[in-house]
């Protein structure tokens, strides 16, 4: 060791560990600030991407096919998470305060009757319009397959090529 190199006492040690762990945890706590606003952006995005597709819907919202019922749609939240309701059968002063406080989520149906909701009425509402929505999809798969089968038997029973 130089004879000109100064040992830290443990109290500087102690006091240069600190100032690093600070400097660490400064530095972590921006780098989560910035991935909370950049998952903020992605949520407010994807509400206005599913908004979009709403509207160019004419905005109704389609549960005639597998497709339209897996879709996401913007569902408004209360302070704890809790689901209030589709943005388009929104109160306006729901929405007011779900746009000011954030309180938006963007799920499929399916996956937005798993949640909790404030109105077990209105969560019954869109339970019923889902498995109306499966019912009517499982009838059309039903019928086309029927018809597939009728068009075999005629087709086998003419000797008609396929």
């Amino acid at each position: 060791m130089p004879a000109n190199e100064i040992k830290r006492t443990k109290a500087e040690a102690r006091a240069a560990l600190i100032q690093r762990r600070a400097a660490a945890q400064a530095k972590a706590n921006r780098d989560i600030d910035l991935l909370n606003a950049a998952a903020d952006v992605r949520q407010h995005q994807a509400a206005l991407d599913a908004l979009e597709r709403m509207l160019l819907r004419g905005g109704a919202v389609m549960l005639e096919t597998l497709h339209q019922v897996l879709l996401p749609h913007v569902w408004l939240t209360d302070e704890q998470g809790w689901i209030v309701g589709h943005i388009l059968a929104a109160e306006p002063d729901d929405l007011k305060r779900a746009v000011e406080s954030g309180g938006i989520a963007v799920l499929a149906l399916p996956a937005a009757l798993q949640e909790r909701w404030c109105d077990l009425d209105a969560q019954a509402t869109w339970t019923v319009e889902y498995g109306r929505a499966l019912r009517a999809i499982s009838d059309q798969a039903d019928a086309r397959m029927r018809a597939l089968c009728s068009e075999a038997l005629l087709r086998g029973s003419l000797d008609l090529p396929d």
